[in-house]
């Protein structure tokens, strides 16, 4: 009963479907191809030529500089950040070598 249902459905949709489009495409071939390839060119141009227009008018020389002092620090910290790794790893390399050193004079005092 479902399916006979769905199939009914089915069929009537598709009915209506090529009921419009039957009434609806003498319209469209009248009508003249480059208008509307011309109209949606022009409106893509106004839309492109808003948005330039909006950047224009909200250019900030402050903001520029603002965007530009944040990404120099963000560069800063990291160089930072790595410096004192290196630090770290020269301080710890430093404590080994003082360490040997160390071992290997107590041996030689032991012997005197």
């Amino acid at each position: 009963m479902v399916i006979l249902i769905n199939k009914i459905i089915l069929i009537l949709s598709f009915g209506g479907i090529c009921a419009i489009l039957i009434r609806k495409i003498p319209i469209l071939l009248e009508l003249p191809k480059e208008t509307i390839e011309e109209k949606e060119e022009v409106f893509i141009i106004k839309k492109i030529g808003k948005k330039i227009v909006e950047k224009i008018k909200n250019f900030s020389w402050r903001k520029i500089l603002e965007k530009f002092l944040w990404k120099l620090k963000i560069y800063i910290l990291k160089i930072e950040n790595f410096i004192s790794i290196l630090l770290k790893r020269l301080k710890k390399e430093n404590k080994k070598e003082k360490e040997q050193l160390e071992e290997d004079d107590y041996w030689d005092k032991i012997k005197k």
